[in-house]
């Protein structure tokens, strides 16, 4: 904008025009029309209060439930380390084309370079 852009005008017109169409001039509420500001933004903040406390004193608890405990000796498999047989199996039970890690290299590369 400091150069000079020719296009400012264009952008500042963008801009008006998205602020406009994103304002909230009126609502509905419970079949009568809310215009004034204060009313709009109260009437938005009752409702999300409402909507909010609503599903916050339907939600379930996990009182009642009864989880599964691991036995010592399972709990023990879970640190236990890991042998180069077991790690083969499970690299080559993954699928050639899946990647493992955000650097895109898939499996049958991995696969063909043990």
């Amino acid at each position: 904008m400091r150069e000079g852009d020719a296009n400012s005008k264009y952008i500042h017109a963008l801009m008006t025009d998205r602020r406009r169409r994103n304002a909230i001039s009126s609502i509905l509420v419970d079949g009568d029309r809310v215009e004034e500001v204060f009313d709009v933004r109260e009437a938005v903040f009752n409702h999300f209060e409402h909507h909010f406390k609503y599903f916050a004193s339907n939600t379930s608890r996990v009182d009642n439930f009864h989880f599964h405990r691991l036995s010592h000796a399972e709990g023990a498999n879970l640190t236990k380390p890991f042998c180069l047989d077991e790690i083969k199996a499970a690299m080559w039970d993954w699928d050639n084309f899946k990647s493992p890690g955000l650097d895109g290299i898939h499996m049958g590369f991995i696969k063909n370079f043990w």
